[in-house]
């Protein structure tokens, strides 16, 4: 676990330096999304950090470029086919709505889709600032 924490401090840090911030982050993103769906130990605090590093990504505020945007919303797309919408609150739901916001994805999903997400999360402390 130390060297996950090592590894998410790094990221963390590395976001205002990098020359594609958004396209750092989307790497973290894709590196970590096979992991966490392959284990179930300390997942809640893998997906925390990286809602920390989309939160941070957020401020930075950089400029996507096209390709960014549709390697994440590749992702984003196969993730929303592996997410349990059903456990309300899930973190993991809070993580994909804040990186559909990130990345300006939202336009991508249907109203319905994202009305569905909001109501998982919307009790969570993150919610005003995702909205």
């Amino acid at each position: 676990m130390v060297d996950n924490e090592l590894i998410d401090h790094e990221a963390f840090a590395a976001i205002p330096s990098s020359p594609d911030p958004a396209k750092f982050v989307s790497e973290v993103f894709k590196r970590s999304y096979t992991h966490w769906k392959g284990t179930a130990f300390g997942i809640d605090s893998m997906i925390m950090s990286r809602i920390f590093l989309l939160e941070h990504l957020m401020k930075v505020s950089p400029d996507i470029s096209l390709q960014v945007k549709e390697d994440a919303r590749t992702l984003a797309v196969r993730w929303k086919e592996n997410l349990r919408l059903q456990t309300e609150n899930s973190i993991e739901n809070i993580a994909f709505f804040l990186f559909l916001a990130a990345y300006g994805l939202v336009p991508y999903f249907s109203n319905d889709e994202i009305f569905r997400m909001v109501a998982s999360f919307a009790q969570k402390k993150q919610a005003p600032e995702i909205c």
